[in-house]
């Protein structure tokens, strides 16, 4: 019974340091379209290349190097572009859920400036019919620039494109009713304060509080479509993306098995048939299930990328930095730069205690030394100075800014890839026949029956690791605590005789 039991045991162990390998695998893929797309491509083609055909030749990364680790190695054999581009081009589902938010936001946003417009045309009427304007037309002028400020805010909305969207088109009549609301709109910021004519403008006002009402109507009847069925949506999305992960995670736990040869079968014989390897597999269990989470991750990546595009974006010869936001995306980074650094710290300590010689440690390949505010010398002096910008010294900023960007892409990358490559060392060190050599190839085709037995194998191990790491764990943890218990009652039981 108590062998039979550390077999399990053992053999649940392997299952959790094949799904944790899954695992930090499918934390890099499902945000590929988030980051950089052609730096993840390499990365990925690399990872499956050199890591999961053949186990990791252990090496520590140079600490000075000033690109991305390379992860290539001389004679690589397999190329997963045809899986990579299914992944490529699927929906950006995750970002779907951001668009939809944000379109509710707008329409709100839009309902508030038709409401101030409305407002403020009812201000600007009753000045008019106020004969004192005549002597103090800076107020009617106050008034038109707060228009105009309306004005520029819902020309930005884009009307059509931000209501063609979702839900249903812009039909002709409304899209007719809203570009006379802006052309009646200029019409007003052109009027000469000085020398108004009052009928006319009112006229004017009459005729654009008509278009108001009618793309008011459009726009409150949209809103409360969304409203009513934001949440449905949101839910609907999430689960279709939670599908789309469980498939990537499938598929991506299909190719880790078979490049690992890693069948169901063979892995119980061999650790029913050696009690070493099942004793080795028992003593070593935290290792496989301990995963050091960066904390950064994806979503800070995304977000000061985001901040480097609206920075660079502004950059026009004779215009100037956006210093609120360029002082932003410097701390942000700096904040992101400084925990990455304390990420490798804790890495190493944890690896440190619960691996063996063989273990991989990670040298970031931006240090702090090379993530310090000094990264940005140019930029911060242009700041300061305040000055009208010349193209180079556009260029100068956006290499600046975009390296920061690279720098901080390139060590979460360094970090994911140290997981992976510790995860497969202790794989191939447990002794069990992993990996493909000449003879476990050739071992398939002996037979029809050698060909099938293989195959389930591997179909069996690709569904067990499809269940996820945490219920491994869960299920590990329970079989430790049988294993305990069968123990103490064993000890009592030769007490007692």
């Amino acid at each position: 019974m108590q062998e039979n039991l550390d077999v399990l045991i053992s053999f649940v162990i392997v299952i959790v340091g094949l799904s944790v390998l899954v695992q930090i695998v499918v934390e890099m893929v499902k945000n590929l379209l988030k980051i950089r797309w052609g730096v993840y491509e390499k990365f990925i083609r690399e990872l499956y290349k050199n890591y999961f055909l053949e186990p990791a030749a252990p090496a520590t990364p140079v600490a000075n190097s000033e690109n991305l680790p390379s992860l290539t190695k001389a004679g690589g054999r397999a190329n997963p572009m045809g899986f990579i581009n299914k992944i490529k081009d699927r929906e950006k589902i995750g970002s779907i859920t951001q668009r939809l938010t944000s379109l509710h936001d707008k329409v709100v946003s839009f309902i508030e400036d038709l409401n101030k417009l409305k407002a403020n045309l009812v201000r600007f009427r009753k000045n008019l019919e106020d004969q004192r304007y005549q002597f103090d037309p800076a107020s009617l002028q106050d008034l038109l620039h707060d228009l105009d400020i309306i004005r520029k805010r819902l020309i930005g909305k884009q009307f059509a494109r931000l209501f063609e969207i979702y839900l249903q088109a812009v039909n002709e009549n409304i899209l007719k009713d809203y570009n006379g609301m802006i052309s009646k709109l200029n019409e007003i910021l052109k009027l000469d304060t000085k020398n108004v004519i009052v009928e006319n403008a009112r006229e004017t006002i009459d005729k654009l509080v008509g278009y108001i009402h009618s793309v008011e109507k459009f726009v409150q009847d949209y809103q409360a479509k969304i409203s009513a069925n934001i949440d449905s949506w949101l839910q609907d999305l999430s689960s279709r993306y939670s599908r789309s992960i469980a498939k990537i995670s499938f598929f991506i736990g299909c190719f880790a098995v078979i490049a690992l040869n890693a069948d169901t079968i063979t892995i119980y014989r061999t650790l029913r048939d050696e009690p070493a390897v099942r004793q080795n597999l028992i003593q070593q269990s935290e290792a496989y299930s301990k995963i050091v989470q960066p904390s950064v991750n994806t979503e800070h990546i995304n977000t000061l990328n985001s901040l480097a595009e609206g920075i660079t974006s502004k950059l026009k010869p004779n215009g100037k930095i956006a210093a609120t936001e360029f002082r932003n995306f410097v701390d942000r980074y700096s904040s992101l730069a400084s925990s990455q650094d304390q990420d490798a710290i804790l890495y190493n300590q944890v690896y440190e205690e619960i691996q063996h010689s063989d273990r991989i440690t990670i040298a970031l390949p931006y240090p702090p030394e090379k993530t310090s505010q000094e990264s940005f010398i140019k930029s911060e002096k242009l700041v300061k100075e305040n000055k009208l910008l010349t193209e180079g010294e556009i260029t100068a900023v956006k290499s600046e800014i975009n390296g920061a960007v690279t720098r901080i892409t390139a060590n979460y990358l360094s970090f994911q890839h140290a997981l992976v490559r510790n995860q497969n060392v202790l794989l191939h060190s447990t002794g069990l026949p992993l990996g493909w050599t000449p003879g476990r190839w050739n071992s398939i085709f002996t037979g029809f029956w050698s060909f099938c037995v293989k195959f389930v194998g591997l179909l069996i191990t690709a569904i067990l690791i499809s269940f996820g790491a945490p219920f491994w764990n869960d299920v590990l943890k329970s079989l430790f605590g049988i294993r305990s218990l069968l123990r103490k009652q064993d000890l009592t039981s030769k007490a007692e005789s």
